[in-house]
């Protein structure tokens, strides 16, 4: 497992949920294995819900999950771990069944959420089958699901420090704003707050002027294309708690 990302967590905010029918096993991966004693974390699989558990038993090797299926669009994760040393210290990543980094899902937080942005002709995530890939943990669950309701705006998502915060949003075409402000906010303290906004059906991402914040407060604004549903996301910068508004 290769990170090379920014943390995606800290926010238990439940994700939405998606699909219908009855959960289904995946089909175990032949690519990668897991190494150790650590066998494969289970993964049930409803459309484009996703929810995999596992107990990781074996801290020299990863542990691998069995595979699922990630479609064209834009997914919110949530993860909670319990049971491991330092603080519940979780670090995990999903990728590609061959290796490749998908979306660095945490760092080093026993909680949190974030979204993965699956796009043919994106960087990170393809559509196809796919892997969660656990370097440091004990028992855990996650949740990966498609939004199908959104809020209107205005939308405000609050965080700590290093925390991300999501939710799905419902946008019109036209102009969108989104303001942040920092608290406690020191110029002696280094670090950006990001902002983003991905269609949920395709994945592409709505281009923002000013999405990396790092002033005590700070304004991003773009033009959305096409009405419909959107995921909203901040990144908190370190040292200093955090809010957004979105508005339109």
């Amino acid at each position: 497992m290769i990170i090379a990302a920014g943390a995606l967590s800290g926010c238990t905010t439940p994700a939405p949920t998606s699909g219908t029918g009855t959960p289904t096993a995946s089909t175990p991966g032949t690519t990668k294995t897991p190494t150790g004693a650590n066998a494969k974390a289970s993964v049930t699989q409803s459309g484009d819900t996703i929810t995999i558990t596992g107990t990781k038993t074996d801290d020299d090797n990863d542990q691998l999950s069995e595979q699922f299926t990630l479609t064209q669009g834009t997914y919110i994760y949530t993860f909670s771990n319990t049971g491991s040393a330092l603080g519940n210290t979780f670090i995990a990543s999903v990728d590609s069944p061959d290796g490749d980094l998908y979306e660095a899902v945490s760092l080093g937080d026993s909680s949190g959420m974030g979204y993965i942005a699956v796009d043919p002709d994106g960087f990170w995530a393809k559509p196809g089958p796919a892997v969660l890939s656990v370097g440091y943990g004990g028992t855990y669950t996650m949740t990966i699901s498609k939004p199908t309701t959104g809020d209107a705006p205005p939308v405000t998502l609050t965080g700590q420090p290093r925390e991300t915060a999501v939710k799905a949003v419902n946008l019109n075409a036209g102009p969108v704003t989104i303001n942040v402000r920092h608290n406690g906010y020191s110029s002696d303290q280094q670090g950006t707050t990001m902002v983003s906004l991905h269609k949920v059906d395709n994945a592409k991402s709505v281009s923002l002027d000013g999405a990396w914040i790092m002033d005590e407060t700070g304004q991003a604004t773009g033009t959305v294309a096409e009405p419909g549903l959107y995921v909203f996301s901040v990144s908190f910068r370190a040292h200093t708690t955090g809010e957004a508004t979105l508005t339109q």
